[in-house]
Parts: C-alpha cells; structure tokens; sequence
C-alpha cells in the first residue's frame, strides 16, 4: 500500500514540464562545467544572506506576532465565555439550574467550535 502511494507521488511529480525542466538544468549545469566552457563567475555572498536573510527574518517576525494576536483574542473569548457562563450559574433565581444547562450546553458547543 505504502509503495503504491509512493509511485503513485512519483507519477503525479512527473510531468512533461517538471521533465523538462530538469532536462534543461542538467544541460545549462553540463555546459558551464569546466571541460566544456568553464564558465565561472565571483560574487560576494553578502549580497545573497541580505536578500535572503533579512526578509526571512521580518517574515517569521511579523507571523509570530500575528500568532501572538491571535492568542490574546482567543484567551480574551475564553475569558468572556467563562464569566458568562458564571453568570447564568449565580443569577440563576429559579433555583432549579435550567438556564445552567441551557447555556453550559450552548457556550460548550460554541467553545468547542472555535478550539
């Protein structure tokens, strides 16, 4: 079973383009090997860690933040559905716990929507 998804990932990664592609990697790598036109060029690496580097490090920056958001919000809702939830429990006057159940049975399943 295991095999035949794994031939079956192969034969969907295959196609005519992703061929071709390789093909013509291999050929642009084989024409600048040192046998054939020995093409070579030197360059800073500096250029290439700031392009890559720093726009990497804004990303996880900006996502962690937003993840950070994200948290207090959902902590925020907790918080708001727990005090509601007490609410219903200690104003409950008719003393036979209806309202309770009617919101612990509502605010469970809005609780469990959202987590």
């Amino acid at each position: 079973r295991n095999l035949f998804i794994f031939f079956e990932g192969i034969k969907f990664a295959l196609t005519r383009h992703t061929v071709f592609m390789v093909a013509l990697t291999v050929f642009a790598t084989f024409l600048c090997a040192k046998g054939v036109l020995d093409f070579s060029f030197d360059f800073s690496m500096s250029i290439v860690a700031v392009g890559t580097v720093f726009p990497l490090v804004f990303s996880v920056q900006a996502s962690f933040s937003r993840r950070e958001q994200a948290l207090k919000a959902l902590a925020q809702l907790k918080g708001t559905t727990f005090a509601v939830y007490l609410m219903f429990k200690t104003w409950d006057q008719s003393g036979d716990g209806r309202f309770v159940a009617d919101a612990d049975g509502i605010l469970q399943k809005l609780l469990d929507d959202i987590i």
